[in-house]
């Protein structure tokens, strides 16, 4: 039976690393065996890299860590960032990951989920995350020292949302077009444990209170 591969996309703030989170705590107590790989493994490596080649490289070496799980008999990997992240990093059609999406179809059941703010609520859920979104930048970024000095680097608020609202838009469009089966979750609530059971219950990730 092949693991299942769920696929966490969206936005800065959207809750991915939240909604993972809470996700994997209903599988263990479903008893199923489960497994983060977060976006320290498979984005923050390649986070100012723009070439497609190099990024399909790191994907590479993303996908035989995915197998090496898999192999280890996990039911489910959750995943944070990947593909369609790199194809807006590099500013490429998902068609330039083919390959590596069939290699993915090949080894488990895929899914990617993206998770969708409206776009009058991006600033309010970025400005809400200064507060605690702290921790060590250099290194991630040439100059920049905090997350929260890497969002204020694209510009104006209004600027910021204009970047973020582009790349939410890149993803649903690449998404679209993947070979990957897509699901668009509205995240505006940031109710992020109840989004989480209504993913598992929505697409019988596993069972929830039993």
């Amino acid at each position: 039976m092949k693991t299942n591969l769920y696929i966490f996309e969206g936005i800065t703030t959207s809750g991915k690393t939240s909604i993972v989170a809470s996700l994997e705590g209903l599988i263990r107590r479903a008893g199923d065996s489960v497994k983060i790989v977060s976006e320290d493994e498979t984005f923050l490596p390649v986070f100012t890299e723009k070439e497609v080649d190099n990024l399909g490289r790191h994907a590479y070496r993303v996908l035989e860590k995915l197998i090496s799980i898999s192999q280890r008999g996990v039911n489910s990997i959750l995943v944070e960032r990947f593909l369609l992240s790199y194809s807006y990093k590099s500013r490429t059609s998902i068609g330039n990951f083919q390959q590596l999406e069939l290699l993915l179809l090949q080894h488990f059941n895929p899914m990617y989920v993206l998770l969708k703010l409206e776009e009058g609520k991006i600033w309010q859920s970025i400005q809400g995350a200064f507060e605690h979104r702290g921790g060590d930048w250099s290194g991630k970024a040439p100059g920049i020292n905090s997350w929260e000095e890497y969002i204020l680097s694209k510009g104006s608020i209004g600027e910021i949302v204009e970047y973020y609202s582009e790349q939410q838009n890149n993803f649903m469009h690449n998404g679209g077009k993947s070979l990957i089966p897509l699901c668009i979750i509205d995240a505006n609530s940031k109710d992020y444990k109840m989004l989480a059971q209504d993913i598992a219950l929505e697409y019988q990730i596993c069972k929830i209170g039993e």
